[in-house]
């Protein structure tokens, strides 16, 4: 509309001129007015030069827009001069419609412009590009579909749905306009008939493959948007998992922008699954357009609440089907949206579903939960099948690999490097395995089974990690300083021909909820080399003080030593400060700002290997007359320093890095 608003803008004497312009035109101002938009979308100079069929439906879908915007109209008492004046000039357009040159050269043998086997091999052609243009829309559509699978677990991709939009609504505006066009040429050929009248025998063929093309390009067209989310967002990261009594947020849209004013599309949701289940909220909308340019017709339920109903069995034998039990955090679960879509005399429901949901009723499940979302979007072909866990496939390490670079991507900005990627192959298939293609992993093992060293799941390890990484260790990360995924065996090759203090942190092997741990190398005089290591630090120490801060103020305190940190080079070879400085709390980086005596902590945290009752760890802060013990315990700063260590202090004289740190007590950290 941006020539007409231009137009609008004159100065007041070029506006006098452009009324002289229009007076004595057909199309009135008014008219010109409220139909800008649709008039300067329009492909005029094709309809001038191209066959006479696309004009005939340029001509039909004017009158549709006149029907339409008198239809505004008659919702506003107000505009009942305009609502008069636009009646009056569709009367006198359809007058002139009545006596079209187009039409008596259809069916008037003494003297045709355009034969009947034109028009019909014009409707036919046309007919024939919708469907191609269809399929190639329905491809379009997959693959943002699949886009969008991916985008739940993670990965970054182009889930916007504008240019579909465009397209799926053009493709909807033509088949309406040919379906017009076939009314009216049937109405022709009722009231003007002749013997062999072509146009009457092949209508009846034409008119239905219209009414099914549109009918498909409509169903298609209703889409969910954004899949179902707990809010809020901030609070539980993952879509598509569900807790009872928790709301949640999904929005529905339909790419086709044409509707009739008067006719209201109410979307009523309804719940699929293994178990029954009450929707709290209320369970109906209205699609309604966006107030952006774009107009979009969509549906948000913003708030909606599931409540289970105890009542009855369970499994879904219970809704009727097959008769299956499965756990709770692999029944897959799908909410459905319906709509009864009205325009131009067409009365079709539409329905769209989500992708199958996982609903728990405890956040003790939500590993799990998350497990199943994951095994299913990267593994199933059919979007819709509750049944997938019945006998879930194994998932080639080509496929999961990738995926799980992709959680810690959504979970701090960075995935796993090649390295990384490696040791989590060894930890699943062990080092002797064959080429990667042929790798595949059971559900079973990734999920349920004990993975070494530890005795946890390999999931629940992992999930652990990142809920530790999202949570307290974002920054640094991203940023490469975290080596993370490194085995004991790597980490001591790495580190002994490294200057003496070099540290890198990696992740514990055995903590189910996560845990990070620093391993630093000492070179003796007398040649001799040392691994040392700390107990890893967990989620309840970090929130108490960052990460860097504790390695900032790092201390180890040996008899006859001035206590110093050890920790000077980040591997391979940065200074510890030039890496962590940024991040400090008095630099104003992302550690925040003051300085760690407002840690709110009453230790710094520290660690290391030495003989027992005569050396320790601890990082105490000036000032403070407590430090933290060994298990969490409080201990006087006035005892030993043999006693004054801090969370992860080793215990017993060491020379190698599988009798240091915590593997004192639990090998495998």
């Amino acid at each position: 509309m941006a020539r007409w608003e231009a137009l609008q803008a004159l100065e007041p004497q070029f506006q006098e001129q452009l009324h002289l312009l229009y007076l004595n035109d057909t199309l009135p101002m008014d008219v010109r007015c409220y139909l800008a938009a649709w008039i300067e979308d329009q492909n005029w100079v094709q309809a001038m030069d191209s066959h006479k069929s696309s004009a005939q439906m340029l001509f039909y879908d004017f009158l549709t827009q006149l029907k339409d915007q008198c239809s505004r109209f008659s919702q506003d008492s107000g505009s009942l001069p305009l609502q008069h004046c636009f009646r009056l000039y569709r009367q006198e357009i359809e007058v002139l419609a009545g006596q079209p040159k187009w039409a008596r050269g259809v069916v008037d043998v003494s003297g045709p412009t355009v034969s009947p086997q034109e028009v019909l091999d014009a409707l036919q052609c046309q007919l024939g590009r919708c469907a191609t243009f269809q399929d190639l829309l329905l491809h379009e559509l997959d693959g943002w579909r699949a886009r969008q699978r991916k985008a739940c677990l993670g990965i970054t991709a182009d889930t916007s749905l504008d240019q579909l939009e465009e397209w799926f609504t053009a493709g909807a505006r033509v088949l309406f306009q040919l379906q017009q066009l076939l009314g009216e040429l049937e109405r022709l050929s009722d009231e003007v008939r002749y013997d062999n009248d072509l146009l009457w025998r092949s209508l009846p063929t034409l008119q239905p493959r219209c009414t099914e093309l549109l009918s498909c390009l409509l169903q298609s067209a209703f889409v969910v948007e954004t899949q179902p989310h707990m809010v809020p967002h901030r609070l539980f990261p993952h879509p598509l998992v569900l807790k009872t009594n928790n709301k949640f947020s999904v929005r529905t849209r339909l790419l086709v922008k044409l509707q009739d004013p008067s006719e209201a599309l109410t979307v009523k949701v309804t719940i699929d699954s293994f178990r029954r289940f009450n929707i709290l909220t209320s369970n109906t909308r209205t699609l309604t357009p966006e107030k952006s340019p774009g107009r979009s017709l969509v549906c948000e339920f913003g708030f909606l609440t599931l409540k289970e109903q105890r009542a009855g069995g369970s499994g879904k034998g219970s809704s009727g089907s097959s008769e299956v039990l499965l756990p709770v955090t692999e029944e897959l679960h799908l909410i459905t949206f319906t709509v009864s879509y009205k325009y131009q005399g067409l009365t079709q429901d539409l329905q769209a579903s989500t992708l199958p949901v996982v609903i728990i009723s405890n956040m003790n499940q939500m590993t799990s939960a998350w497990a199943s979302v994951l095994w299913f979007n990267l593994l199933s072909p059919k979007p819709q099948d509750q049944l997938f866990f019945c006998n879930p496939p194994e998932a080639p390490w080509t496929v999961l690999g990738p995926a799980l670079s992709w959680q810690f991507a959504a979970a701090a900005g960075r995935g796993l490097n090649k390295d990384q990627l490696a040791m989590l192959r060894d930890k699943l298939f062990g080092r002797k395995q064959k080429q990667e293609a042929e790798l595949l992993l059971s559900w079973d093992k990734f999920s349920k089974l004990e993975s070494p060293p530890g005795k946890v799941p390999f999931w629940t390890w992992l999930d652990g990690i990142l809920s530790l990484v999202r949570c307290h260790l974002q920054d640094i990360w991203k940023d490469g300083h975290i080596m993370g995924f490194v085995s004991r065996s790597q980490e001591k090759r790495l580190l002994k021909k490294m200057l003496s203090g070099t540290f890198l942190l990696r992740f514990s092997e055995t903590l189910a909820k996560g845990g990070i741990t620093c391993t630093w190398v000492e070179h003796q005089d007398d040649g001799e080399v040392k691994i040392r290591s700390v107990e890893p630090y967990t989620s309840e120490v970090l929130q108490l003080l960052p990460l860097t801060e504790i390695i900032r103020h790092y201390q180890l305190l040996e008899e006859r030593t001035t206590p110093e940190n050890p920790l000077r080079f980040l591997y391979p070879r940065t200074p510890r400060d030039e890496a962590f400085a940024r991040y400090y709390r008095d630099s104003g980086g992302p550690g925040g700002s003051g300085n760690p005596r407002a840690a709110g902590t009453r230790g710094l945290g520290g660690a290391g290997c030495g003989e027992v009752g005569k050396a320790g760890a601890w990082g105490l802060e000036r000032g403070e007359t407590r430090v933290w013990g060994l298990r969490g315990e409080k201990r006087e700063a006035g005892g030993s320093s043999g006693e004054r260590r801090e969370p992860g202090a080793c215990e017993g004289r060491s020379e190698s890095l599988s009798a240091c740190g915590r593997e004192r007590w639990e090998p495998g950290v």
